[in-house]
């Protein structure tokens, strides 16, 4: 293979490997359902299970790798904590010795090209010829991102086979111990796998090419060089993830100093003590999983302490969600008011433009109320839905933040008048809230209409799409504080219709069924989606008018 070959092979590898990371995780965040969640946090509710579960993963995947690309999705899709996911991380970290026990026992090595390619083959298959169970879908989308982040990592460990093919270690048994463990790190971050650094090391200290403390210490470095994966799948992703990785890193690295200063303690231990002197290889597994349970059995009970840290040392990477709380006083009470209510206020602009972006429209076009409504609803907008996800999590980051300033608020010495109205704006808030999540759940029913060429649920979901947009539109118009008196009136109109045409649709829908053969799942849809909208439209009224009353001269922005 020629060096330009071997470039683009890597290039490739890497282009897949963040693909599959991407598509991996907006498949579980699309999928994770309420027994999904639960599943996710029984297993990592607390460190020591958190650890369990990475150790096993790993042991069992035959990649610490792996298992850090799947962590930092669930972090990514909020279906993990920052403490569970160290957790985990640290497990996978001690999980991975396995593999030398099984090269050194067996000569086992697994092909992780025979796992990803009948996943993608498999996943496109059901992705394709399982419509109609939005269940299966998401399950072949999973799949498919599984196969396509394994077949990334196979072509990067392909592309770097040259490298550890050709690497002479004999003529390097001279240079000091710590030269050898950045030679492992290196070879480790190169050929993106530990396990291959492990055969590597093991079969030449099995040949007696090298000795046992050369042999050690390339499995140090190797323990360090392997944190590269999760640095990698951490590019350009949020705070949570970057911590994720970090904490990879210093586990490992505390391990491998770990491992380096108990060089001769330890060799003597599974040499002399445990008669291993004429078996080095299984020697060299033992070590690898002395030092990696002591650093597990030391760090463990501090990891709440390293989730506290590394939010703290992270906190400034963070975008700020907030426009007014994070720059007023808490003590000076009439401004700090002010600032949660304007707060408030751009919480819903927020979920407005969730909401317009939910049905692939451009939000500026939706509130332009000088533009014609056939227009906006005809002109869908391209990479809206890449963005929703992330918008979802600042809409709800947004709404933490609210809600602990009002705590604040709450502690000091408030008057009566104060107090009720921090309570309105707060109620204001749980209302706006759950009008997002509302709109968010409905997503799947969204996009079964999308896809749908039945008359009536298409002309159902046009009538659907108008009706919140002309609300949107009206809702926005009032916030800015233009023709407010018209604006409400048409917003507790489209609001009134919404609730009679939900009512309509369920006592009409065993007739359109018949009539229009609609499958059950999809009549399903069309009363959880009618049922939805009402529910949002009416939490996004609800609040504006406690805002509206907050609001002496009638107008929210003042």
């Amino acid at each position: 293979m020629s060096p330009t070959e071997i470039f683009l092979e890597a290039f490739s590898g890497l282009g897949l490997f963040l693909f599959g990371m991407h598509y991996l995780e907006r498949a579980i965040e699309d999928s994770s359902g309420r027994t999904f969640k639960r599943l996710i946090k029984d297993f990592t509710a607390t460190p020591f299970k958190a650890v369990v579960s990475g150790t096993f993963s790993a042991a069992a995947l035959q990649s610490s790798s792996v298992v850090a690309l799947m962590t930092l999705s669930f972090v990514g899709a909020g279906l993990m904590n920052l403490a569970s996911a160290i957790g985990v991380m640290f497990g996978a970290s001690f999980g991975t010795t396995f593999s030398a026990w099984i090269v050194a026992l067996i000569g086992f090595r697994i092909k992780i090209d025979v796992l990803a390619l009948p996943m993608i083959g498999l996943g496109g298959f059901i992705l394709v010829f399982g419509a109609g169970s939005s269940k299966i879908q998401a399950f072949s989308r999973v799949m498919l991102g599984f196969g396509f982040l394994f077949l990334g990592l196979h072509y990067l460990k392909s592309s770097s086979d040259f490298l550890s093919a050709s690497f002479d270690l004999s003529e390097y048994l001279l240079y000091p111990l710590p030269i050898f463990i950045l030679v492992g790190a290196l070879l480790t971050m190169a050929i993106q796998s530990s396990f291959a650094l492990a055969a590597i090391a093991l079969s030449a200290l099995h040949s007696q090419v090298i000795d046992f403390p050369v042999a050690a210490a390339l499995i140090i470095g190797a323990n360090v060089g392997t944190t590269i994966t999760s640095f990698i799948g951490s590019l350009g992703e949020g705070a949570d993830k970057k911590r994720v990785a970090l904490s990879h890193f210093g586990f490992n690295l505390i391990t491998s100093m770990i491992g380096y200063i108990l060089l001769s303690p330890l060799t003597y231990v599974v040499m002399e003590w445990m008669g291993l002197k004429e078996e080095q290889a299984l020697a060299l597994a033992m070590y690898q999983t002395l030092f990696n349970l002591i650093g597990l059995v030391l760090l463990t009970p501090f990891i709440p302490w390293f989730a506290m840290k590394l939010t703290s040392f992270y906190a400034k990477a963070q975008t700020e969600v907030t426009r007014y709380i994070n720059t007023v006083d808490i003590n000076v009470t009439d401004a700090s008011l002010e600032a949660i209510y304007k707060e408030s206020v751009y919480l819903m602009e927020s979920v407005l433009r969730f909401g317009s972006m939910l049905l692939s429209l451009n939000p500026e076009e939706v509130f332009n109320r000088h533009k014609r409504m056939w227009k906006v609803l005809s002109q869908e907008s391209p990479g809206t839905e890449e963005n929703l996800p992330k918008l979802y999590r600042n809409i709800k980051r947004l709404e933490m933040r609210i809600l602990a300033y009002g705590g604040e608020i709450d502690r000091k010495l408030l008057d009566e008048e104060e107090k009720a109205r921090l309570n309105k704006i707060l109620q204001a808030v749980r209302d706006i809230s759950y009008a997002a999540k509302t709109l968010k759940d409905a997503k799947a029913n969204i996009d079964q209409f999308n896809d749908s060429d039945i008359e009536y649920v298409v002309d159902n979901y046009d009538r659907i799409r108008y009706d919140l947009v002309k609300l949107f539109r009206n809702i926005k118009q009032i916030l800015e504080g233009e023709g407010m008196d018209d604006a409400l009136t048409e917003a507790q109109k489209v609001a009134k219709e919404m609730g009679g045409e939900n009512e309509e649709t369920i006592r009409v829908i065993a007739q359109v069924v018949k009539e229009y053969n609609i499958p059950d799942d999809l009549a399903s849809s069309l009363l959880n989606l009618n049922r939805a909208v009402f529910n949002a439209s009416d939490s996004l009224l609800r609040s504006l008018m406690l805002l509206l009353r907050l609001e002496n001269k009638n107008q929210v922005l003042g």
